[in-house]
Formats: structure tokens, sequence, C-alpha cells
């Protein structure tokens, strides 16, 4: 059976290890002739206001300038993703990152996820949990896991037979 990967979904956080994640999207962009979705989530805030919590509208500034900041970061990885060919969107959302992620999948029909992880454990992973691990178990997808302590190795994509056409 053969598939064939037209859109790539790339979640990145803006770290270190973004521009790795990236250069591996890219990467499979290329030999599959794919488009790249790459997104950024923003994490929702919330104020304590006695025994429950509120979205404080008066927010609305600090989430328009910290969108254009994320959408500004992102767009020089699209630019170079169009310099090798490859269409690129830029997309930030409020959320769950899990959430956003998969739910940017489905609105796109993506056929890969490329997304990097932490590699979190113990304490750490309970508390802040696991963003790949659960678009790994819930994606509609395949998705392609690049631990971050492997983020800067350089590797290069090797595409199966029958993963591209």
């Amino acid at each position: 059976m053969s598939r064939t990967i037209h859109t790539i979904v790339v979640p990145l956080d803006l770290t270190e290890s973004s521009q790795t994640i990236a250069d591996w999207a890219i990467e499979w962009g290329e030999r599959a002739r794919a488009r790249l979705v790459l997104l950024h989530v923003l994490p929702p805030v919330h104020v304590y206001a006695g025994p429950v919590f509120i979205d404080p509208a008066g927010f609305d500034e600090q989430y328009f300038q910290a969108r254009q900041c994320a959408e500004e970061r992102l767009r020089p990885i699209a630019d170079q993703a169009r310099e090798c060919g490859v269409e690129a969107t830029v997309h930030v959302r409020v959320g769950s990152a899990a959430e956003e992620i998969l739910v940017l999948a489905r609105d796109f029909g993506a056929d890969l996820i490329v997304i990097g992880t932490h590699g979190r454990k113990g304490l750490a992973h309970v508390v802040l949990g696991s963003t790949a691990e659960k678009v790994v178990r819930l994606a509609p997808c395949p998705v392609f896991v690049v631990k971050e302590s492997h983020a800067h190795a350089g590797a290069k994509v090797e595409v199966g037979a029958g993963a591209t056409e």
C-alpha cells in the first residue's frame, strides 16, 4: 500500500530545538512535495477570582502581542521552507497544546505530524505531562517525534519506499 503525504503539521514551542525540528519537517516536505502547517500554541491565561477561574478580557492586548511575536518567529521558518520549494503557512492558536495540535491536524487533513519532545521523566512528566505523548496517542495520522536530546544531531530524513508517492 502506498501512502502519499500532502500535509505535514509542525507544532513548534519556539525553544532552541524548534529550528532543528523545522529542518526535519522541511526535509520531509521537500521529499514528499507536501505543504507544511507551522503551529505555535499560546497557553490560555486564567486568573483566580475567588472560588472560580475566569478568562480576563483585559488580556486581549497581551494575547495580540504574543500572537504577533509568535508569528514573527515562525515566519522565517516558513520562508526557509518556501526557499526549498515547500509551501508553508503559519498558525498561532490559544489553548491546550495537544488539543490544538490535534484539532489543526484534523482541520487540515494532516498526513503526518512532526513534533519535538523534551523527554521529561518522573515527576516532571507527571506534573507537566507530555504534549508529544498525547499527540501520538490521539493523532489522526502518523507522528514523527524528534527527541530534544537528538534535535541537534543533524540526521537526515530517510523516507521509506512508498512513503511519498
